[in-house]
């Protein structure tokens, strides 16, 4: 080995250690020169001085694992410290401390032998040395094996509590020293008593500190020697100086050892790993923690590898507190935490005389209380992430005041806790039931909230969610439903990280907790709105559940827990159809018991979802939540009312109160428009604004039409709706309101299939108002000729537009009208049974044309006659003056208004082609002048008290354009068309789309049954009333007087000349039987 260089010399030859001869003779030159009355005590100071500078140090010719010089002869090291440090604190000579009285005492009793001024040199060697030998023997760096270990043991002190026991010690001595002084004339004996008794009550203090410095001693020996035994250091610096040693009573030890490189680098889980081998040789393990905030100093804690009797470690809290630590740095290490000193332990509990519960603080530690609640105490027994202590057997749990519990286990109500004391450690918003707030309950809810927040950050990883910091069990809540089952309602509160209530409720937590009927998530109202970080936890297990509903249908009843089912229900359904979860408020079921069950639940959405969103997931939220049939109340883009359940009971009787039946209605029709396709690209659709009874035991409805929908789109719609609701039968009608529109609905058809005539309906005071039929809305046609001069009655073949005009006909009669028929076609057979109460009955070509002449005149005649009276119309003639109103029925209009085939091509001159040609021509004319007269009367004898009645089979579009003014014409016409057929020319041009719809809701029409449009009204629905054939006509005419014919001879035409002598006979009426069978008799 190479030389090295020399402690105290610049010198590479090892040199001669003269320190210890120096020391060694300084003794027997005092006690000679003492003996002989010399002050030899000098000589002890003053050979160790000349030592001091006279010392030499070895070779320092090996390196400590830091890589530092290091002497291998440690003994001659150390002489040669002891030396170089003898009294290099002169502080040492200050009589502060009990070990000066100790020494003064000696000095003194060296004193006796020396005489004179040499008593005082004497006193003041022996003095000087017994002080410096004092400190040399606290400093344990100055042995062989200390000189690294940095320990001295501390000096002790006067202490003032101590000032009355010293005194009671050196009072008695005072005197006896006194009297040795004066019985043996040595003064220093005075003193000598007094001094050495001073220090007596001070021992028990020197003891402590001795032992105190021994065990800081042994310690540091620890970790010096698993540090040596290393083949590299794991740390840059060297271990410091122990200190607060504290020795376990199963052979822990826990002690604060300074770090110079600093403490972080040594409260590691490498460092501890590092040293775990050479503990481990010993049958120990070791751990280093950061000491608070001091970082100069780690905590180390050395235990057993064998875990003692948990009873007997409970009782000594160093040994707790050291294995704390150990195993604290293995929970902290898997989550990047720094390992801090455990302090505060303090008895909580005791259980057959044994501590069972203390309570505890961490100092140092960069891991919060909700981390280690959150991490380290999951609840795991994996050998390297299991939970803190768990290994030990102990329970830990955390305070939310912020600090922590262990104990023995977690039997609490078998523990006696020191209610007074812990009474400052409980967390003053602790969730203890309200009628126990002992401490065992208190731990019982630690304990439940540290079961449960494992189980619910093992839930919440899964989700990528921080687990709830605050279980609130204070306000706990078990519902419980009158068919056996039950569910729980725990608020939790969330942490501040950045999640809300609406990521928890897309989560899924049932298999998480035993595979759960519920366990589900819902938010909190706070305030007008809703709170996002505290929510409800509603759970329930299988255990005493099987009979709890799963789907809303099946959920009858209203009690606290049915209410509250029903909310997770509809919650989950949302928060599983919508991209964000929508936030469900308290339901109410609004139907009786045992009638169904329909829940009605308001929704808010958020995030960006809108009511458009919810409802075109309907059928999806319908079939999670369990529900048959579901209902839209839409109350703004954020916020719906759901309805749904089992049935909509339309009996009122079934439902709680009529106003929610009242609104469920007039929510199902607005369903039915969604379900018909009338919605607004918002989503929105027609909406019923008012629902109520209307007449003939239909249902009256007006509905809002949504921005941006139509009414055409509306109106397309319309049949859809009905089929969706359930209505076979639909009749509009005006609303004096924007956006709105109003329906009649029924069930079927309100009219009967036949009616008879009802002639009690007829007012006499009203002549110019005449029945003829039932409106659909219960109310009766009426055919007013003040309003609508003129009628048409067309319908299909069987139809019964014959009978309508019988009908009319008979009406105006009773009201005391003149009747005047005629029916070239075919003879105006369902009036001949009456033709006697008629003023004119025309069966032929020839006496329709002399009718509707003398009726054109008739107007004339009128029409002076009323100019002579003063003008006006028919109505205000005087009563003497005025004639009786006229009727004039013209049957089988279109047929009359066209014209015979064309002449028959005759190049022979063929004397009876030419007749025949001749006649056709004739009666061609009489068509045309029939068609101008009757234009003339439509046009111009409405106020003449002349109403004309027009029959025709089904018209076509055109038809009636045959007539001279035929635009004007069509105008002074009402219209009666029976019968399913082509509305075209038989129904106004503006109201062809409606009636076409009627046609094809009423179907197969019973006979009598039609459409009537008066002039410049609307449409209706009429069942026409019929006043039979033959005898039955004549029995429905009794009491109307037989009426005077009118001559019509003067107006008859003149026949043409034909070639030759051929008489062509009289043309004569044909009668045919007209009857529509006996299925129109009633």
């Amino acid at each position: 080995m190479a030389k090295g260089t020399y402690k105290g010399s610049k010198s590479k030859t090892p040199p001669t250690p003269m320190q210890g001869l120096i020391r060694a003779v300084a003794w027997p030159i005092a006690v000679i020169a003492t003996a002989f009355g010399c002050p030899g005590a000098m000589a002890l100071p003053v050979c160790c001085l000349i030592a001091r500078l006279a010392a030499r140090g070895v070779e320092y010719d090996a390196k400590d694992p830091w890589g530092r010089a290091r002497p291998t002869d440690l003994r001659g090291d150390a002489s040669y410290r002891k030396a170089r440090n003898w009294l290099s604190d002169p502080n040492v000579l200050l009589p502060t401390s009990a070990d000066a009285a100790v020494s003064a005492g000696l000095a003194c009793l060296s004193c006796l032998p020396v005489r004179g001024w040499a008593g005082i040199l004497q006193f003041l060697g022996a003095y000087v040395w017994l002080q410096a030998f004092w400190a040399e023997r606290r400093d344990r760096t100055l042995t062989a094996e200390g000189r690294d270990r940095g320990i001295r043991q501390r000096r002790t002190k006067w202490a003032r509590k101590q000032v009355p026991a010293i005194l009671r010690c050196m009072l008695p001595a005072i005197p006896v020293g006194v009297i040795a002084a004066a019985l043996t004339g040595l003064v220093p004996l005075a003193f000598a008593p007094a001094l050495l008794m001073s220090a007596i009550p001070m021992r028990r203090a020197h003891k402590a500190a001795r032992r105190q410095a021994d065990l800081d001693y042994q310690a540091a020996g620890l970790v010096w020697k698993w540090a040596e035994g290393m083949d590299k250091a794991v740390t840059k610096g060297r271990p410091g100086s122990v200190m607060d040693t504290r020795r376990g009573a199963n052979g822990e030890w826990l002690f604060t050892m300074a770090t110079p490189s600093g403490a972080r680098e040594w409260a590691t889980q490498a460092t501890t790993l590092a040293f775990a081998p050479q503990a481990q040789a010993d049958g120990l393990d070791v751990g280093f923690a950061l000491d608070g905030m001091d970082e100069r100093h780690v905590a180390v804690a050395v235990a057993t590898t064998d875990m003692p009797d948990l009873g007997a470690l409970m009782d000594d809290g160093t040994g707790l507190a050291a294995r704390m630590i150990i195993d604290e740095v293995r929970v902290g290490a898997c989550y990047s935490a720094t390992p801090g000193k455990v302090s505060g332990l303090k008895a909580a509990a005791t259980r057959d005389g044994h501590v069972s519960c203390r309570s505890f603080d961490l100092n140092g530690t960069n891991a919060d209380w909700s981390n280690i609640d959150g991490d380290w105490l999951k609840g795991s027994a994996d050998p390297k992430f299991g939970d803190w202590m768990g290994a030990a057997g102990l329970v830990v749990l955390v305070d939310p005041s912020g600090h922590g519990w262990i104990a023995v286990d977690d039997d609490w109500r078998t523990m006696e806790f020191d209610e007074k004391a812990c009474a400052r450690l409980r967390w003053p918003k602790a969730q203890t039931p309200r009628d126990d707030r002992s401490m065992a309950a208190y731990m019982e809810v630690l304990q439940r909230t540290k079961s449960e927040k494992a189980k619910w950050s093992t839930a919440a990883s899964a989700f990528k969610l921080s687990p709830p910091v605050t279980l609130r069990y204070t306000d706990e809540t078990t519902y419980r439903a009158e068919r056996g089952w039950s569910l729980t309602c725990l608020p939790m509160t969330l942490g501040g990280d950045g999640s809300d209530v609406t990521a928890w409720m897309k989560a899924d937590f049932r298999p998480v907790f035993g595979d759960s009927l519920v366990a589900d998530i819902l938010p909190t109202r706070s305030g007008n709105g809703w709170s996002r970080r505290i929510l409800d936890y509603v759970h329930a297990g299988r255990a005493g559940n099987m009979s709890m509903p799963d789907a809303l249908r099946d959920l009858d009843g209203s009690g606290p827990a049915e209410r509250l089912l029903a909310r997770v229900l509809v919650s989950r359904a949302f928060a599983n159809t919508l991209k964000r979860p929508a936030f469900v408020s308290d339901p109410r079921q609004c139907l009786k018991d045992g009638c169904g069950t329909l829940w009605r639940v308001d929704v808010e959405l958020f995030g960006g979802v809108t009511a458009a969103d919810a409802r075109k997931g309907e059928s999806h939220v319908r079939a999670l939540a369990g529900a048959d049939v579901a209902l839209w109340e839409w109350i703004d883009d954020s916020h719906v009312v759901l309805w749904a359940g089992d049935r909509i009971p339309p009996d009122v009787s079934d439902w709680r109160s009529g106003r929610l039946y009242g609104k469920a209605m007039t929510l199902r029709l607005s369903q039915c428009w969604a379900q018909a396709g009338a919605v607004s690209r918002d989503g929105r659709s027609v909406e019923t604004a008012e629902l109520g009874p209307g007449p003939n035991g239909m249902v009256r409805a007006v509905f809002t039409l949504p921005a941006g929908l139509s009414m055409d789109k509306a109106d397309a719609a319309t049949s859809t709706f009905m089929d969706a609701a359930g209505y076979g039968y639909m009749k509009p009608f005006d609303v004096d309101a924007p956006g709105r529109f109003g329906l009649l609905l029924a069930e079927r058809d309100p009219l009967p299939d036949r009616l008879l005539s009802d002639w009690s309906q007829l007012d006499p005071s009203h002549p110019r108002r005449v029945p003829f039929g039932l409106k659909d809305d219960g109310s009766p046609a009426i055919w007013d000729v003040s309003k609508t001069p003129h009628l048409l009655a067309s319908g299909t073949t069987g139809s019964g537009k014959s009978s309508v005009s019988v009908t009319c006909a008979l009406a105006m009669l009773r009201l005391g009208w003149q009747v005047a028929v005629t029916d070239p076609s075919k003879g105006a057979n369902d009036f001949r049974p009456i033709r006697d109460r008629l003023i004119a009955f025309e069966d032929s070509l020839e006496g329709c044309y002399a009718l509707l002449q003398w009726a054109e005149g008739e107007m004339k005649r009128r029409a002076r006659l009323i100019k002579e009276n003063g003008g006006g119309d028919f109505t205000t003639l005087p009563d003497g003056v005025r004639p009786k109103p006229l009727l004039l029925f013209v049957d089988e209009t279109n047929s009359l208004l066209g014209e015979d085939e064309r002449p028959l091509p005759n190049p022979n001159d063929d004397p009876e082609l030419e007749n025949a040609n001749i006649m056709l021509k004739w009666r061609n004319g009489l068509r045309h002048n029939i068609g101008l007269r009757l234009s003339h009367l439509l046009t111009q004898a409405r106020s003449a008290g002349i109403a004309v009645l027009l029959g025709a089979q089904q018209l076509k579009a055109g038809s009636l354009d045959a007539l001279p003014a035929a635009s004007t014409c069509k105008e002074m016409l009402g219209r009666v068309f029976l019968g399913n057929g082509e509305t075209a020319g038989n129904i106004s041009t503006a109201h062809v789309r409606e009636a076409n719809r009627m046609l094809r809701q009423a179907g197969s029409m019973p006979k009598g049954r039609g459409l009537y449009e008066p002039m410049g009204g609307g449409l209706d629905m009429v069942q026409c009333w019929w006043s039979g054939m033959g005898d039955d006509l004549v029995a429905n005419a009794k009491g109307i007087p037989v009426a005077e014919p009118i001559d019509l001879s003067d107006h008859m035409p003149v026949r043409p000349d034909v070639v030759g002598a051929v008489d062509e006979p009289a043309e004569e009426a044909i009668e045919e039987d007209l009857s529509f069978g006996d299925d129109f008799v009633l």
